[in-house]
């Protein structure tokens, strides 16, 4: 990969040529390297197997050159993009852009340090080293070894293979994901900054699947950091230990339920209804489920949801935006309020100029300008990474989900009583279109029937469909769990911190008698 300093160079000096270019009000290049690095598992219990698959890695590097030039009709605005960094190809790069630049009426300028107070670093807080092979492969093994001996120490589970002609092997286990590793570096130099910015970005996760096919259980285990010197092991274990107790599940009858939603629960909400809702480009097109709610009550009181992009304790590091402006907080959803949006310079600007806006919004957006200021313009493309073939574009880094009081797992299911827990949903999709509210979404594994505030029994993985609408869900939360996990979507970078979230009712409809069907 390329230097910090060598991607700040290359973007200072490519820019010299852009700035010549004729006619040009302003320019701006941008360049990203970006390395991503995955190991997938494949153990099989009754299959030939090698248990790890070798290791796979995608490059991808290159910049984009973004012109605004001056004609008869006003501004127009034109973008070339171009793969590796030769200095020589430069020049070619700022023709295209030139001859592909139209008209764009709600583009103002490019993006300026005018927003909100954070500072803008010039360069990344923490420089990080590509990851060796070595590294990546260790780490899968972590996985498939702990999973194997969770497995293994079970004694119900050994009585049962105990108890089979074809013993370990006729279990069926499968062991499924993988440990990948992206790391990108980006560097931007524009006419509207005062200096060349650039910023480093590196996650390490570890995802696993498990499924022990004859007893129709399966279960799921995540991690994800930015270092990967320890990854592995408690995705394994967490996998292991939750396709256990989900063997030989039972479904329940068509109704209301209370529930506890799960992490990978609660992320499946979240990255398809929740966050698309509060995007600065949803208020502008129509088609948030908030609608008209800015400043207003969206959700239960004691809800608070906010993203940042920077913090020791995250695992997205992000210290500046791809627009090369200062990353940080923004409120979201605060006390049941909806507070701000994520939102980019260009999508904040044409926000405030729309005559639609104040409709969309439920105030003039002056009056809301606080919860516009754009520290969320990222270039995110394939498995999540900045990448210099895409505009940027409002997108969530870290976002966290808390509520105003807490509580242990196994006081949420005393809470809820009689109903079901939730640990991981598939497929959500909104239903009538987002502003509406309805969705749709499958109960997967990792799910259990509960009883007098207890879990008595595995819920079979697929034989159940969520159909409720999101803002009666939000509005209908009561209560939380007290640790924050992370979780992350398969090929999103945005990472969600999340506890346990108890909701009084849910509408469950059974679809069939489960996996195995």
């Amino acid at each position: 990969m390329k230097t910090i300093s060598q991607l700040k160079s290359f973007c200072e000096t490519a820019l010299k040529t852009a700035r010549a270019c004729r006619g040009a009000l302003e320019a701006e290049v941008y360049a990203s390297d970006n390395a991503y690095r995955v190991a997938r598992l494949c153990y099989s219990s009754h299959i030939p197997c090698n248990g790890l698959e070798e290791p796979k890695s995608v490059d991808f590097n290159g910049y984009s050159v973004r012109l605004v030039l001056d004609s008869a009709k006003g501004k127009r605005v034109g973008v070339a993009y171009e793969s590796g960094f030769d200095l020589s190809g430069v020049e070619a790069a700022v023709e295209r852009a030139a001859s592909n630049a139209v008209e764009d009426r709600e583009f103002e300028r490019l993006p300026r340090t005018e927003w909100g107070r954070e500072r803008v670093p010039s360069s990344p807080s923490k420089a990080y080293a590509p990851v060796t092979e070595r590294e990546l492969v260790d780490s899968g093994w972590r996985v498939v070894d702990s999973v194997l001996a969770r497995l293994t120490g079970s004694k119900d589970l050994a009585k049962t293979a105990a108890g089979r002609k074809d013993g370990w092997a006729g279990l069926g286990v499968i062991v499924s994901g993988d440990v990948s590793v992206r790391h990108d570096r980006v560097a931007l130099a524009s006419t509207a900054l005062p200096k060349a910015v650039a910023d480093e970005s590196f996650n390490c996760r570890a995802i696993a699947t498990v499924m022990i096919e004859s007893l129709d259980a399966k279960g799921s285990g995540f991690e994800v950091t930015d270092d990967i010197s320890g990854i592995g092991a408690l995705a394994g274990t967490q996998a292991a230990a939750n396709a256990l107790a989900s063997s030989c599940g039972e479904d329940i009858p068509t109704g209301r339920y209370p529930v506890v939603l799960g992490r990978f629960a609660v992320k499946d909400l979240m990255e398809n209804l929740v966050l698309p809702s509060v995007e600065a480009a949803s208020f502008y097109a129509g088609v948030s489920a908030f609608l008209g709610k800015a400043g207003k009550r969206v959700a239960a009181p004691s809800l608070n949801i906010y993203d940042q992009s920077s913090g020791g304790r995250f695992a997205y590091k992000a210290g500046l935006t791809d627009e090369g402006l200062a990353a940080g907080r923004t409120d979201l959803i605060k006390k049941g309020v909806l507070a701000g949006l994520l939102s980019s310079d260009y999508e904040t600007r044409r926000l405030m100029a729309s005559p639609k806006s104040a409709k969309n919004l439920g105030m003039a957006p002056e009056d809301f300008k606080d919860g516009l200021v754009p520290r969320n313009g990222f270039r995110v493309g394939d498995m999540g990474r900045r990448c210099y073939d895409t505009p940027a574009y409002p997108m969530p880094t870290n976002t966290v989900v808390e509520g105003a009081a807490s509580a242990r797992t196994s006081d949420l299911l005393k809470k809820i009583g009689d109903g079901v827990y939730i640990g991981r949903l598939w497929y959500t999709y909104a239903v009538n279109g987002l502003p509406a509210g309805d969705f749709s979404s499958t109960v997967v594994a990792d799910s259990h029937i509960v009883k007098n505030g207890r879990i008595v029994k595995a819920l079979k993985p697929n034989s159940i469909r969520v159909n409720d609408n999101i803002k009666t869900v939000l509005d209908g939360i009561a209560a939380y769990g007290r640790q924050l996990r992370p979780v992350q979507g398969w090929y999103t970078g945005f990472v969600l911190y999340t506890p346990d979230i108890a909701v009084k009712s849910m509408r469950l409809d059974r679809v069939c008698a489960g996996m195995s069907e």
